[in-house]
């Protein structure tokens, strides 16, 4: 086998810890399915808030759109920027956006 130029070699990094592969399997499994949960929380309480907040159809229809929209954003957003910056880093900041999202949304007092 020929000599490949440096440029193109495969070099191996080394990240200062490691978990074994079926940790972070099931670390990443965790994870994802603690989002998939989270994202899905919301639906069950809109009409558990309207009935407390006594906002119309209208407005929870609203929430329902703007939900939605904000998940295709980010979506499309964080896909692109995990490309960049990597996956972990993604990864944890959503971990943490979504239990700062899922904590304002338990403390909130009004639609807004």
């Amino acid at each position: 086998m020929r000599d490949l130029p440096e440029t193109t070699r495969a070099t191996k990094t080394t990240a200062p810890y490691r978990i074994s592969r079926s940790s972070a399997f099931w670390l990443l499994s965790t994870a994802l399915a603690l989002l998939l949960f989270a994202s899905a929380a919301p639906s069950p309480m809109y009409p558990v808030y309207q009935q407390m907040w006594h906002f119309s159809p209208l407005v929870s229809t609203g929430v329902y759109a703007v939900n939605t929209l904000a998940l295709l954003v980010t979506l499309l957003f964080a896909g692109s920027l995990s490309d960049h910056i990597g996956r972990r880093p993604v990864l944890i900041a959503a971990v943490l956006l979504e239990l700062a999202g899922t904590l304002t949304f338990a403390e909130a007092h009004s639609v807004t």
